[in-house]
């Protein structure tokens, strides 16, 4: 079964929503160029985070779960606490960070 992507657009991006199932939600948030988003974030189950703005915080974190995403050529504004998968994006391949980066065992830079 085929479904349509479904885009959100919100003050700080757009989200689409690529999956839905009673049990199941697929999204991407996308933080846009510029944007500031201080609060903390956890990417889990098969979620995207594109951060091509900035996330996190001084006081705020990001983390990744195994089976997460976080692409974008943004910066994290804080801590990484990375379990999933590491996938700079556009074309100059940056993500920055501001704060302690923690990788995971299980964690992949693709």
């Amino acid at each position: 079964m085929r479904q349509n992507v479904h885009r959100a657009e919100k003050p700080w991006g757009h989200e689409l929503l690529v999956a839905h199932t009673p049990s199941f939600v697929g999204k991407i948030l996308h933080i846009a160029p510029g944007v500031v988003w201080d609060n903390s974030v956890i990417v889990e189950g098969d979620a995207v985070l594109l951060a091509d703005g900035t996330v996190g915080g001084a006081s705020n974190s990001v983390t990744v779960n195994s089976a997460g995403t976080i692409t974008g050529s943004g910066t994290i504004a804080g801590d990484l606490d990375l379990s999933g998968t590491l996938s700079p994006g556009n074309s100059a391949g940056l993500l920055g960070t501001t704060g302690t980066v923690t990788v995971q065992p299980d964690a992949s830079y693709t």
